[in-house]
């Protein structure tokens, strides 16, 4: 659900040579007020994806 926003958010407000790697999201990650819960969220989501 996590990357499903963050494709949703990119496809409206970047254009294609804004694009970014993984990376670099992270780092987006790390600059908004909520860090905490985002990291875990994303992590919750990535290891129920790979389950």
């Amino acid at each position: 659900m996590i990357i499903g926003i963050f494709f949703y958010y990119a496809a409206f407000t970047t254009t294609p040579n804004q694009a970014c790697n993984m990376s670099e999201a992270l780092a987006w990650i790390r600059r908004v007020p909520m860090e905490e819960f985002l990291y875990f969220a994303v992590s919750i989501s990535l290891a129920a994806f790979g389950i």
